[in-house]
């Protein structure tokens, strides 16, 4: 028998702590079911040693039947991500990993992590957002390295191209992946501070170089997207891009709309805004 668990918000610590003591008994202790997935989102473990000493053996005698890891909001540090790291390593069936807003500011134990997800037979679908990968390039070059063999990768919110230059601090690192990649098929880099002409079109560039990504997501910044429009190479193979809350104005009606009749194979386009005169905009230009 398989038990599925999925908290969200309901053991937030410190008020249910005595809550979060008896969970990690009873599963401790349960020899009658077995563990498919673990989702906790946006819950406030107790302190360390908690997770190391309460949480992790429960993953751990679970790992050969563990499908699903969520472990998003958790406030989990680099060495929780190295200890993650053993259990992803030692489980040959997960297929979903999801440590959102961990701390990743360690290259050597980010190191250990991407060499497991490099390494897994069966892992198709990994978040690392708001994870601090815009913050060390190192620490972003180790993680690419490693996840290679997904199929959907989820970067969102880690400030990747907000550096100085043209090409951000990290952006360069993204696009190059982009280019040589051939097994992601949907990628996130929504909210990373890809700003201006200049890094919207080293990521279009590097998209032209692509022919498996089939959803992009790159809303929720002032990215231009006339360079994703301009030519037909970007989104050649693309079913779905989401440019919400994207500069819309900086390309004009008219070549949106070409780029809408280029583009058959794109079943989905958001460009969901806020400012109701950007709603009238895209609706006049739909019509």
């Amino acid at each position: 028998m398989l038990l599925l668990i999925d908290i969200d918000l309901i053991f937030s610590f410190p008020h249910q702590q005595p809550r979060w003591e008896a969970f990690a008994t009873a599963q401790a202790s349960n020899e009658t079911h077995t563990l498919e997935a673990f989702e906790l989102q946006r819950v406030q473990l107790p302190p360390s040693p908690f997770f190391e000493q309460k949480l992790l053996p429960i993953l751990n005698n679970n790992s050969s039947t563990l499908i699903r890891l969520q472990l998003s909001g958790c406030d989990l540090d680099s060495k929780d991500v190295n200890r993650i790291a053993r259990l992803v390593k030692k489980n040959k069936v997960m297929h979903s990993l999801d440590l959102s807003t961990a701390t990743f500011d360690s290259a050597r134990e980010t190191r250990a992590l991407s060499n497991a997800i490099k390494g897994h037979p069966e892992l198709k679908f990994v978040n690392l957002s708001n994870t601090g990968l815009g913050d060390d390039k190192s620490v972003l070059k180790a993680v690419l390295s490693g996840v290679c063999n997904v199929e959907s990768l989820i970067l969102e919110e880690n400030q990747i191209g907000s550096g100085s230059g043209e090409e951000g601090d990290g952006l360069a690192l993204i696009a190059d992946f982009i280019k040589s990649n051939d097994v992601v098929t949907v990628l996130s880099l929504a909210d990373n501070g890809i700003e201006g002409k200049k890094k919207s079109e080293v990521l279009a560039n590097a998209m032209k170089k692509n022919n498996t990504i089939q959803e992009l997501s790159i809303g929720n910044q002032k990215i231009d997207i006339r360079p994703f429009l301009a030519s037909k190479k970007v989104t050649d193979a693309l079913a779905h891009l989401d440019l919400g809350e994207s500069n819309l104005r900086s390309a004009g009606s008219k070549q949106i709309t070409a780029f809408l009749k280029k583009n058959p194979p794109l079943s989905s386009l958001n460009v969901s805004v806020v400012d109701i005169e950007d709603i009238g905009f895209v609706l006049y230009t739909l019509l």
